[in-house]
This record gives C-alpha cells, structure tokens and sequence, in this order.
C-alpha cells in the first residue's frame, strides 16, 4: 500500500519555486523597515543634538549633519566633508550636507528645532516598494506630512522628520 516517490519528486522544488521569491522579498523587506527604524532614532538624536548646539550658541545645522552623516548614504553630491576636531573628516558628510535641513521654531526661553533628513532606501527592489507605498499609500509622519522624499543618483528616500524642545531655566 505503499506509495511510489517518484510521484512526489518534484513537489519539493515547485514549492521552493513559489516560496523563495515570497520569502526573500518578506526578508528583505524586514531589513528595509530594520533600517528606516534605526535612521529615524538618529534622526531623534540629530534634533536634541541640533537642540542643545543652538542652546550653547553653536551652529545647529552642523551639529544635525555631524550626527546624521552615519545614515546619510552614498547618493548625493560629493563635497568637502566635515572635520571633527579628534575623529578627522567624515567621509558621509557631503552627502548629509544635502540631506538635512533644520528649521528652527525657538521662542522665548524655549530652544525648538526640526530636524528633516532625506533617508536613503538602500536595498535594491525593496526600496522602489517603500518609495511607491509613500506615494500612493500616504506614508505620514503623524503630523500631516508625508515621508516621500526626492531621488538622488536614482536611488529613492524617504523624509524622517524629529522635532526637539529644550527649556532653557536660565532664560525666564
């Protein structure tokens, strides 16, 4: 009563056929949320940074592009990259010279900075997913403003926006 294997001989490999590509997209996809979950905490870390450089008196769009320049990618126009005094230059620099902008919204003893930064979808096929979901799906940041962010070198990015406020008691 027992069954033949040769029947059942190329079930292994059409299910492999259909569920590898399922699989490798739902993987990849993974990292590509993986890795838009770690630049927005440090795009978080460019406004308190952005923040308190303007508390003290520095200049708060350096401090944002010092600190996003390790998710700025490789897209984007090459240029002088910025010195840090002990670290040397930072070879991701020119490109996060581009990619982050900060709007500041201070009033009275109240520092508040926005910090926007074009992040770059790096992984192939999966990004073209990500862009268009932002398109048409209306991927929003919570607060009306969509995360669809320009092409640069052909590679779409997504727009990570942080807002951070500092009291400063000193000033009342």
């Amino acid at each position: 009563m027992r069954k033949s294997a040769r029947g059942e001989a190329g079930y292994a490999m059409a299910e492999f056929a259909i569920v590898f590509p399922v699989q490798i997209f739902i993987t990849l996809a993974v990292m590509q949320l993986c890795l838009i979950y770690a630049g927005h905490e440090v795009v978080q870390y460019a406004a308190f940074a952005a923040a308190r450089a303007r508390m003290v008196g520095e200049d708060p769009l350096r401090a944002a592009k010092v600190v996003t320049s390790a998710v700025a990618g490789t897209t984007g126009p090459q240029g002088v990259a910025v010195d840090v005094p002990g670290w040397g230059p930072l070879p991701r620099s020119p490109a996060a010279d581009t990619k982050t902008r900060v709007v500041d919204e201070s009033s009275g003893p109240t520092v508040q900075l926005t910090v926007e930064h074009d992040f770059e979808l790096s992984i192939p096929v999966i990004n073209t997913f990500f862009a268009l979901g932002a398109k048409f799906l209306y991927l929003g940041d919570g607060q009306g403003r969509p995360l669809r962010g320009p092409i640069y070198d052909g590679v779409p990015h997504l727009t990570i926006r942080e807002r951070c406020a500092l009291y400063r008691p000193w000033e009342d």
